[in-house]
């Protein structure tokens, strides 16, 4: 995702980009070998040992992640030393106007440095530590999440509160972050999401089932996990498959998958669901054209690439109000689902796929204001623009509000110093 921001970034400003080795081969050959601007540092003599251990203790198989966030937590206080040595005698010789550690994401993550950099430093846009929804604690199980309940205990490690008082503006991705954020960042805190999507790769284009006699195509993209809700959406859409009313496609692999064919197995609706398995990110926009509602039900999603996505190609969303697709999303691209219980929410899915599948003009309306929103607000060149609106309030001294940024959203409760 920095590299997205950094992309969009050197088209408004002058930006170097520091980062991990391992990302040396891909960023060359997509540069084609030009990678003036670009530093890489390598951590791996801490950071490989500690992942390794995290494997150990069970993070694997795309489970475990609060395990791998606290391994990639201390890595980074290596990492942040190395670029320190390169780059802070430059940074105190004027090279530079602004330091910004877009990652790591986490809010449970400190600077062990941040008062030795001799330039204003911008944290963010800061993202993690959502708590798990009351009532689902069977699938914080499944995901190997026994961490993460203690996760808030990381304003205590040394130096948190230090990093955000000395920090000159501190970005907020989420409202859960700002929430935990506001008694150490006030004064200096934005709200900015964390995601965008390259609309120019992400078209818009005709759905098929606006064609009203024909079944209403649903599509999931993402990896096969329990808390994702790839089974829910099945549940939810199960009455309407058998009624050949709609039709399903799931994207994504996972360890999920053997689990939702036995679902679709037992509801009897196997003539109504394609797996297509890994789809190669160059062939999701056929695949999201070919669709007319997206839906992921996620009961725990940070972020939510694959929302944008598909609003980015003018499919309305049903999605969960609970994390970062509730906040990406809005009751005019889609539709949100309270969380409240597991039955509550299939039954909140099916009766907002069941609303769209009879109401096709509907789709139309919501599918041109999911377009328009991903534009305007989330494409990567917006996000730019919001980036350099921080960056000039904080070369003014933090006075007023930023020009750019979006806030406060639908319902987040976030401070006015967030609002244009």
């Amino acid at each position: 995702m920095s590299w997205y921001y950094y992309m969009a970034l050197r088209k408004r400003v002058g930006v170097h980009l520091v980062t991990h080795a391992r990302n040396r081969e891909p960023i060359t050959r997509r540069l084609d070998g030009r990678v003036e601007g670009i530093t890489f540092i390598d951590s791996d003599a801490v950071h490989r040992p500690l992942l390794k251990m995290v494997r150990m203790l069970g993070a694997r198989n795309g489970k475990g992640w609060t395990m791998i966030s606290a391994a990639h937590t201390l890595a980074f206080y290596w990492f942040e030393r190395l670029a320190l040595r390169e780059f802070g005698p430059r940074v105190a010789r004027g090279e530079f106007d602004i330091v910004h550690r877009l990652t790591p994401l986490s809010t449970a993550t400190p600077s062990s440095v941040i008062h030795r950099w001799r330039a204003p430093v911008v944290l963010g846009p800061l993202n993690g530590g959502l708590p798990w929804p009351p009532g689902f604690e069977n699938v914080r199980t499944k995901e190997r999440e026994w961490l993460s309940p203690f996760r808030r205990l990381t304003r205590h490690l040394p130096g948190w509160r230090r990093t955000f008082r000395v920090a000159s503006c501190v970005i907020s991705g989420s409202v859960d972050a700002w929430k935990q954020l506001e008694g150490v960042a006030a004064g200096k805190h934005v709200y900015l999401p964390r995601n965008g999507v390259d609309t120019g790769a992400f078209a818009d284009s005709e759905r098929p089932g606006r064609d009203a006699s024909r079944p209403l195509e649903v599509v999931f993209v993402g990896r096969l996990v329990p808390y994702k809700g790839a089974d829910v959406m099945l549940e939810a859409c199960a009455g309407l498959m058998r009624a050949g009313r709609v039709r399903v496609t799931i994207a994504g692999k996972g360890p999920q998958m053997e689990e939702l064919k036995g679902v679709v197995e037992r509801l009897g609706v196997g003539g109504a669901v394609v797996f297509r398995g890994d789809v190669p990110h160059a062939e999701l926009p056929g695949l999201y054209a070919a669709s007319d509602v997206f839906v992921m039900p996620s009961i725990r999603e940070f972020g939510g690439a694959v929302v944008l996505e598909a609003m980015s190609c003018g499919v309305p969303v049903v999605v969960a109000d609970y994390g970062g697709p509730g906040e990406l999303a809005t009751p005019e691209v889609g539709c949100l689902v309270p969380l409240t219980t597991r039955a509550a929410l299939v039954e909140g899915v099916r009766e907002a796929v069941e609303g769209l599948e009879g109401d096709r003009g509907r789709l139309v309306e919501m599918g041109r204001a999911a377009r328009r929103r991903a534009v305007e607000v989330f494409d990567w060149d917006a996000k730019a623009g919001q980036l350099v609106g921080v960056y000039e309030w904080v070369a003014g001294g933090c006075r007023g509000v930023p020009s750019q940024p979006v806030g406060p959203v639908r319902g987040a409760g976030v401070g006015s110093e967030a609002s244009r």
